[in-house]
């Protein structure tokens, strides 16, 4: 499940990046410029969205579960 999240936030960020750079290719090269700088921050933010959305949904066994809230809070 988790491993699904990844991969779907890979593919949600590759989609998003070509179509922004489609929008912006000849009219605005400092932003395409930004969104170029920027691109694997975005990754990171996404990739670690979509694994705070998964993680608790995700079948742990009980002690898994047990380590990881003890770990976190």
């Amino acid at each position: 499940m988790l491993l699904t999240a990844v991969i779907v936030a890979g593919l949600v960020h590759a989609s998003l990046l070509a179509a922004a750079r489609r929008a912006l290719r000849g009219r605005r090269p400092y932003l395409l410029s930004i969104l170029n700088g920027t691109k694997n921050l975005t990754r990171f933010g996404l990739l670690l969205l979509a694994i705070a959305i998964a993680l608790p949904t995700a079948p742990l066994d009980r002690e898994t579960r047990t380590r990881w809230r003890s770990a976190c809070c």
